[in-house]
């Protein structure tokens, strides 16, 4: 079992660095929902399609 000492003294700059490139991760990932939200699934809404029917009503 690691030591108070050597707890105290442990280096965390790799664990702070992996921590950092997950949350550029998370906002990547958050910046493709928004533009899938955007480019792909906005076209195909409910509320956006005309209530009338393709042919007009």
């Amino acid at each position: 079992m690691p030591t108070y000492q050597q707890l105290y003294h442990l280096n965390l700059g790799n664990l702070k660095a992996a921590a950092a490139r997950w949350q550029e991760t998370a906002a990547k990932f958050k910046g493709l929902h928004a533009a899938y939200g955007d480019d792909v699934a906005r076209p195909f809404r409910q509320d956006r399609l005309d209530p009338a029917g393709p042919d007009g009503g």
